[in-house]
């Protein structure tokens, strides 16, 4: 395996940084795309925004007709349960943002109502800290199809990766297998 460049670790360091520097200890998904690009891997085509406002036509540029919209927020672990993921056309950005709001209101109501009453999440709502514009890739969800890929640094083994099953059924299949 060859080893990094000074620019990658520059910019692998830099997302672990800012993520460390908000009190997060996991990655948004846009961190982990810039991680994978950053090792020379593929991610599909993303643009990360923090408000709805900011969407454009330059920002829809280069993704194709359609895309995925999701909220990035760390108290939403569970986006597509909570209404935090859409498919959308990419030929009206006045459309994108009316989608990106829209996803707002109900993510807050939604998550808000699953907490027990003395969480301070429900009564604030979630912090939504922007949205993630993607290229939709075409996929199957069958078994085998979606991973999910973690790391940390484990006191006793030192760093530790490991992948599973991913996508919303994730927790299921730890769980019973």
């Amino acid at each position: 395996m060859a080893e990094l460049d000074a620019a990658a670790r520059a910019r692998i360091d830099a997302v672990i940084e800012a993520a460390s520097s908000e009190g997060r200890s996991g990655l948004f998904e846009h961190e982990v795309y810039t991680v994978l690009e950053s090792l020379g891997l593929a991610a599909p085509r993303f643009r990360f925004v923090r408000d709805p406002a900011e969407v454009d036509e330059r920002h829809l540029a280069g993704f194709g007709h359609t895309i995925v919209v999701k909220v990035v927020s760390v108290d939403v672990p569970h986006k597509s349960r909570v209404g935090g993921v859409r498919k959308v056309a990419t030929t009206d950005p006045l459309y994108v943002r009316f989608v990106l709001e829209r996803m707002r209101g109900e993510v807050t109501t939604r998550v808000a109502a699953e907490r027990p009453a003395g969480d301070p999440v429900s009564r604030e709502g979630p912090r939504i800290d922007g949205y993630l514009l993607i290229e939709h890739v075409p996929h199957t969800e069958a078994l085998g199809y979606e991973i999910l890929i973690g790391f940390r640094e484990d006191p006793a083994f030192g760093p530790v990766l490991t992948v599973t099953k991913g996508g919303d059924d994730a927790e299921f299949f730890a769980t019973h297998f």
